[in-house]
This record gives structure tokens, C-alpha cells and sequence, in this order.
């Protein structure tokens, strides 16, 4: 266990590397840094002052090295917007917000969001999934896939509107945006949660199906076993595997898709303020973003793979 870990975990490493190497690559792509903070109308001696002062003259290999070696200190630059004073950036380095604690202010509100949508989409797919396997080809059965389907079809934005649209809007039930009590964090949740609902429903009555195929399931079946116990205690304790894949999935899923929700929503957590930040091609704010997000990935991952060992001892951790 200890050693797959530590496997694991170096592989975790070696991904942020890349994902770090990538997002200095695509930083110096879309334009200059030192033309990002001061803008077009600045003058060329404020420009070339500004690069200089950043390290942006320096040989790339330079630049790339110091930006690995800030990172590994959790340093992923000072912020363009927050905190900024352009007066001051033709005598030395500009003194914004770091990058990084301001993106990490605001994870509670993006967890929020991400676990009342993965508890929704939980509570409703997995009973749902259930029920299909249990009564196949019945009405029950029938509609279920149908709203599965319409849940892995439909776009998340789109939703996300027609929500609004609906229940704020027309109805007047509820909020149209912002952020709170759990009147404000139902619609965003429900359209994270839609498209995760529709596709664990497939897959726990997909890995139901399965099980209740097999010789033991008729074997406790015809010890007189209600259909309940042998569905509940016996099947779904054997197909939880593949239920637990498609879960960790969905978490990685629901927590990279906050950017756009959140940003429909106002709601004010990652997803924003990395949007917000791409609009003003504020780089250290999406570097710091992303860094974070795939970090939070990561661990589902690994904390996936280890959950399968609990369920299944005989699964081997290679």
C-alpha cells in the first residue's frame, strides 16, 4: 500500500510538472506580460523597463527555471489586477496579491457548490440506477433512461439558463444569482449535478444488471431472500466498484465545471475569478487556477483508487 502510494504519488508530481511546463508555455503565447499589466497605449520605455524589472529579458531557459523554482514555493506570481499600482511599475517590480492564496480564498465557496451538487447527484442516481436493475424493461425502468439520456445530452450552460428562466424568473421561487443560504446554491448545483446524474445512473444499472445475472444472486434468490436483501446487501456490494469509478469521475467532473456555472451564477469561487481573469488576461490568477484544480484532481483520483481496496480485497493495488 505504502509503495503504491508513493508510486502514485510521484506520477501526481510528474503531471503537475507538465501542467506547470504547459502553462508557461501558453503564458508567453498569448502575449506580453509586461503589455498585459500596462496596457497597448503604454510607451516602448515603459514596456522595456517593465520586462526587465519581471526577468522577461532574460534567456527562456531563465525565465522557465525561476517560474519551476517559484513554483515548487507556491509562489505563481503576483496578480495584474488586485492590488496593482501602475504607477510604480516603470521603478521596480509591481506589488500585487499573490496569485495563488488569492485563488485558494476561494475554494470554500467552489467546495460548497461542488458537494452540495455531488450530494444531489449521488442521492438521486444511485437509487435510481438501483430501481432500473431491479425492475428492467418496466415503465419505471424506461423512464429512467430517458432522463438519464436527457442528462448526458443536455449542455450544462444551457441548463443553467433555462433553470433561471423558469424558477427565478417566472416562478419567483428562486434567486437568480449570488451566493448564501441553500436557496442560493440549489440551481447552480442542479445544473452541475444534471449531466452527473444521467451518467451514474447508467453505470450503476449497467454494473446492477451484471450482478444480479450471477449465479449467486439466483442462488440467494432461491433461498428466499426478498428482492430488496439481495439487491441492496449482495448485488450492490459487488458492483460498487465500477460505481465508485464513474463517482470519482463525476467529482473531478462536477469540480472542473464550476468555471462556468459559477460564472453565470455569480457565484464567487474559482470558477469566476478565473474567468474574470481571462478576460483581463490576468495569467497568474489562471496559472494559479488551474494549478489548483488539477491538484484537487488529482487527490480524487488517488483517493478513488484506494477506495477500491476497501470495497474489494481482492483487487491488488499494482
Amino acid at each position: 500500500m505504502f509503495r503504491y502510494i508513493l508510486r502514485r504519488l510521484l506520477q501526481s508530481a510528474i503531471l503537475l510538472f507538465i501542467v506547470l511546463s504547459v502553462v508557461f508555455v501558453a503564458g508567453r503565447s498569448i502575449g506580453d506580460p509586461a503589455i498585459l499589466i500596462l496596457g497597448a497605449e503604454a510607451d516602448a520605455a515603459s514596456v522595456l523597463q517593465l520586462r526587465t524589472n519581471l526577468g522577461l529579458e532574460d534567456p527562456m531557459l531563465t525565465q522557465y527555471l525561476r517560474f519551476l523554482g517559484d513554483a515548487l514555493r507556491g509562489d505563481l506570481g503576483a496578480t495584474y489586477r488586485y492590488g496593482m499600482s501602475r504607477g510604480e511599475l516603470g521603478g521596480g517590480l509591481p506589488e500585487g496579491r499573490a496569485a495563488l492564496p488569492l485563488v485558494v480564498e476561494r475554494l470554500p465557496a467552489t467546495f460548497y457548490l461542488a458537494g452540495v451538487a455531488i450530494a444531489i447527484a449521488m442521492i438521486v442516481a444511485i437509487p435510481a440506477g438501483i430501481l432500473a436493475a431491479m425492475y428492467p424493461r418496466s415503465l419505471l425502468d424506461r423512464a429512467i433512461n430517458v432522463i438519464s439520456l436527457a442528462g448526458v445530452s443536455v449542455v450544462e450552460f444551457w441548463l443553467a439558463l433555462m433553470l433561471v428562466l423558469i424558477f427565478a424568473v417566472t416562478l419567483g421561487w428562486l434567486p437568480t444569482s449570488g451566493y448564501g443560504g441553500i436557496a442560493y446554491v440549489i440551481l447552480p448545483a442542479m445544473a452541475l449535478a444534471f449531466r452527473s446524474i444521467g451518467r451514474m445512473a447508467q453505470i450503476t444499472r449497467s454494473a446492477m444488471l451484471d450482478e444480479l445475472a450471477k449465479p449467486y444472486i439466483i442462488t440467494a434468490r432461491a433461498k428466499g431472500l426478498s428482492p430488496a436483501r439481495v439487491s441492496l446487501v449482495h448485488a450492490l456490494k459487488n458492483a460498487s466498484v465500477p460505481i465508485v469509478t464513474i463517482s470519482g469521475d463525476e467529482i473531478a467532473t462536477i469540480l472542473t465545471g464550476v468555471i462556468i456555472i459559477e460564472f453565470i451564477f455569480s457565484w464567487p469561487g474559482i470558477g469566476q475569478i478565473t474567468l474574470d481573469a481571462l478576460s483581463r488576461r490576468d495569467l497568474p490568477i489562471v496559472q494559479a487556477s488551474i494549478f489548483v484544480l488539477v491538484l484537487i484532481v488529482l487527490i480524487v483520483n488517488l483517493l478513488v483508487d484506494l477506495a477500491y481496496v476497501i470495497l474489494n480485497p481482492r483487487i491488488r493495488l499494482r
